[in-house]
């Protein structure tokens, strides 16, 4: 059994906390936007489904959005929310030890990437756009399992086993695999914010080798969500996070989890 340290973890914290991670010039304004939604209501789920995540822009907040997703996505997964609300509010918090409430850049991920329970689809509605930086940061899992396959091929099946990671966290430790399948497809499940993991040499290889390429710049695409800008993200096909941005900034977004699975 190999592992992979806490020395690792805050390796990748400090990393991409620098300005040449965090103000690169490869902003993106060809991410895929839908500003007439009565047209494309009802093909939403599709194009999430297809392309692996979509921006939409409201006129305005309204509770009706709420009822939008959990129409179009699935029940709300409120398990880990503040008083058991559809809705995480993702705001700067002096002293947080969450990414999500901190001013930081956030590493990679996949939303509850640590643990065997996640949402298929997560919500990320911006009431309030940043200043500078604070933009969000998308990487597309499909090219990166054709990178795994071709250069770990012997390693794969390895990777969808219930045992391949034992991942140590704040609530204690516990078994996952690091893929899935589901439908015709291949997911991930996936966090660099741990305290320590172990597992076959092979895998922890692999999981190095992903953690490498999603905070390589060159992979990401990278774009500011705007005030009633909402982003749908499958959450077993893109792994996200975001650029820093300053402590006094007034950037506000709503998190929300949609449509639980059990992994093993």
């Amino acid at each position: 059994m190999a592992e992979i340290t806490q020395e690792y973890f805050l390796t990748i914290a400090k990393s991409i906390n620098t300005l040449d991670y965090n103000f690169q010039s490869n902003y993106c304004d060809d991410y895929i936007f839908i500003d007439n939604l009565d047209y494309y209501d009802h093909k939403i789920k599709d194009i999430v489904n297809e392309k692996g995540y979509v921006v939409i822009e409201f006129l305005e907040y309204s509770n009706k959005i709420e009822a939008y997703l959990e129409n179009i996505f699935g029940s709300y997964m409120v398990d880990k929310n503040p008083n058991k609300l559809n809705y995480t509010k993702l705001q700067y918090s002096v002293g947080s030890k969450y990414y999500a409430l901190s001013s930081l850049a956030q590493p990679i991920h996949t939303d509850e990437g640590y643990t065997n329970t996640y949402p298929k689809y997560v919500g990320l509605y911006c009431q309030n756009e940043s200043i500078m930086g604070g933009c969000s940061i998308i990487v597309k899992f499909e090219p990166l399992f054709k990178l795994i396959k071709n250069y770990y091929p012997l390693c794969i099946d390895k990777l969808f086993n219930y045992n391949a990671l034992k991942v140590y966290n704040a609530n204690g430790c516990e078994n996952k695999p690091l893929l899935f399948k589901f439908n015709d497809s291949t997911g991930i499940s996936y966090s660099p914010v741990l305290k320590k993991l172990e597992g076959n040499k092979d895998v922890l290889n692999v999981f190095k080798f992903i953690t490498s390429y999603v905070h390589d710049v060159k992979n990401q695409i990278r774009f500011k969500l705007k005030k009633n800008q909402l982003l749908i993200l499958d959450n077993r096909k893109i792994l996200h996070g975001r650029t820093s941005f300053q402590n006094n900034d007034t950037r506000i977004l709503y998190r929300y989890w949609l449509n639980k699975e059990v992994l093993c």
